[in-house]
């Protein structure tokens, strides 16, 4: 109806002709940007960053990720390592705590020299009427012999101008391959891409299960996959705020999202884990961060939380005595044995496919509680397929 009364209007004020050439661009432009996304979830990394250094592994043995493999932009097989398409910055490896992490906003927000506006377009068109900016916290440098993280303010537009839509010419490249550096992504302080900084966390119940979101199919990414307990982007408030409270990583609210999204309460968190940060290649080398929370409270009673903003379907999966932050001693010897069956399992019971988000999540926690599984190196050459 809306769309009739508008037609009718432009028909009165312009003329038939012109309303007819303007909608067969329209429709034309439609048909092309479906064709050719913005963003390829499924790019194959590996073949562009193929000088890429820092990129997380993990052992497989048995070859037990074959399943994920054949999903692209998720994880690659070569041989007895899977590898993610996610760059480490800050890793269980590096035995960082969060209240060591210093935490600093520069006063200047970010202004993009180049983004796609056609990409913005067609988000625009894809989430409908519930598309809104904000002021996210955009990661500028990582200053590893100070410890600190530095922060400008960025509008979440010039994310999606961005970031989500690394894969359309402008004009003849995509700002991808224009950005690519020596089969590299660019540094965090030279990138002109807006970095907006994302968290992920594990959600552990007290009573053994780890708790998931099915995500709906009204957001904007990651429709019906498979994220962790919580997740979203940390605003330039956020990063205020923990200024204000002392200025370290440890001071800044992470589980806000999962008080928002799954109803549970700050007093019910019974411990936090920092496991690292990461950039992410599909998204071109997009900063997110992660989590590993116990909250002290059981599976049942969570599923039951009163929750203010719904972005998925909660859904819960027996981990067993695997099901915290960090096992006991025993059980930390044996999950190299059932860390890809546990996976797998997620995906059983959860009924969708596992994001690489939360993919990342579990594998840095994998590293957290058996450090040598996980490693970090480059794409091995001419060993991974692309089809």
């Amino acid at each position: 109806m809306v769309l009739t009364l508008m037609i009718a209007e432009l028909l009165q004020e312009v003329g038939s002709q012109v309303v007819i050439k303007y909608l067969k661009n329209r429709i034309t432009w439609v048909i092309i940007m479906f064709k050719h996304k913005p963003l390829r979830w499924d790019y194959c990394v590996h073949r562009l960053y193929n000088k890429q250094k820092s990129v997380i592994y993990v052992n497989d043995r048995n070859r037990e990720s074959e399943w994920l493999s054949k999903k692209k932009g998720v994880l690659d097989l070569a041989g007895t390592l899977a590898f993610l398409p996610q760059v480490s910055l800050i890793s269980p490896h590096d035995n960082i705590d969060e209240n060591s992490i210093n935490v600093k906003l520069l006063a200047e927000d970010f202004q993009p020299s180049i983004v796609s506006d056609d990409g913005f377009e067609y988000w625009q068109l894809a989430k409908g009427e519930l598309f809104f900016d904000g002021s996210n916290a955009r990661l500028k440098r990582w200053d590893k012999n100070s410890r600190s993280l530095i922060f400008q303010g960025a509008h979440h537009f010039d994310y999606i101008k961005t970031n989500l839509s690394l894969d359309l010419p402008i004009p003849i490249e995509t700002l991808r391959e224009q950005l690519c550096r020596d089969g590299q992504i660019e540094s965090l302080e030279d990138s002109v891409l807006a970095n907006v900084l994302g968290i992920n966390g594990l959600l552990f119940s007290n009573d053994g299960y780890i708790i998931v979101q099915k995500r709906l199919n009204s957001v904007l990414i990651r429709r019906g996959e498979l994220c962790s307990g919580f997740s979203g982007t940390i605003d330039k408030q956020d990063i205020a705020n923990s200024i204000f409270a002392g200025s370290k990583l440890g001071n800044m609210d992470v589980v806000r999202e999962m008080v928002e999204e799954v109803g549970i309460d700050y007093s019910n968190v019974s411990s936090r884990c920092f496991l690292g940060i990461t950039r992410e290649l599909v998204r071109g080398g997009k900063p997110e961060m992660f989590y590993s929370v116990d909250v002290n409270l059981p599976s049942d009673m969570i599923l039951q939380g009163y929750r203010k903003d719904k972005e998925g379907t909660i859904k819960r999966v027996h981990f067993g005595k695997f099901g915290c932050s960090t096992p006991s001693e025993y059980h930390r010897r044996k999950l190299p044995e059932q860390f890809w069956r546990l996976v797998g399992t997620i995906r059983e019971r959860g009924k969708g496919s596992i994001s690489l988000p939360l993919l990342t999540n579990l594998v840095l926690w994998y590293q957290h509680v058996c450090p040598k599984e996980v490693g970090m190196g480059e794409f091995p050459e001419g060993s991974l397929d692309c089809k």
